[in-house]
């Protein structure tokens, strides 16, 4: 069953449509070119549906359920597909991701042939087997990120989250961990060598040297001895 929940016309501008909500069961439904531009698919089931050519961009597919779909060439541009699950031969070939959000999402054994991944945040993302011929990552976030050959890369951690994260004795080398939430997380035995730690969140963060705890909030007794 597919519920479809559109804004009026007179409030839609310019836009002949706009779905805000839909309530989907979407296996092996054909979809191929459709305009589903800022769709709400949050844990849609969308298992082996023909998406070849649609529009998402801007869609929210969080913990949507895409295994075996098609979505060659789709428009997946900052759409949102937070621990989604794109295995079971899910097929991405030419599909366009850029600044798309695949945090913890599931794309083992997928086609990526050809896809752009440009700015695509891939932290936490499992792309153990996945083909990546000819796909373009500049920019993207690989950061506890698996790739294809089973290996976890940490590359580009720029703002990523990854607080409580076992990293452990991992080649660090020039990495990017900027900005990123480390609270918690554990980097003994990592090489850190020209690492990039700016602005990093260091609370109860282990590294091979001790606990770092520089970027705790501390807890002020200002405001309790003023008025006493």
């Amino acid at each position: 069953m597919v519920l479809f929940y559109a804004i009026p016309p007179c409030q839609m501008g310019r836009r002949s449509t706009q779905i805000v909500k839909m309530v989907t069961n979407l296996t092996e439904a054909n979809l191929t070119e459709a305009n589903l531009t800022e769709a709400n698919l949050t844990e849609a089931n969308l298992t082996k549906a023909n998406l070849s050519k649609a529009n998402l961009s801007k869609a929210n597919l969080t913990r949507a359920n895409l295994a075996g779909a098609n979505l060659t060439g789709t428009n997946l541009t900052e759409a949102i597909l937070d621990r989604a699950f794109l295995g079971g031969g899910a097929n991405l070939s030419h599909a366009h991701l850029s600044g798309a959000k695949l945090s913890h999402a599931y794309l083992s054994e997928a086609n990526l042939t050809e896809a752009s991944l440009n700015g695509t945040d891939l932290n936490g993302a499992d792309l153990e087997g996945a083909n990546l011929k000819g796909a373009k990552l500049d920019g993207a976030i690989l950061c506890n990120t698996t790739m294809p050959d089973g290996k976890k890369v940490y590359a580009n951690c720029k703002n990523a989250n990854l607080s409580q994260v076992y990293i452990g004795s991992v080649d660090l080398t020039n990495a990017n961990f900027s900005g990123a939430n480390l609270t918690g997380a554990n980097l003994t035995g990592a090489n850190l060598t020209g690492t990039n730690l700016d602005s990093a969140i260091k609370c109860k963060t282990i590294f091979s040297w001790g606990e770092d705890n520089s970027g705790c909030k501390q807890k002020t007794t200002k405001n309790f001895l003023s008025k006493n």
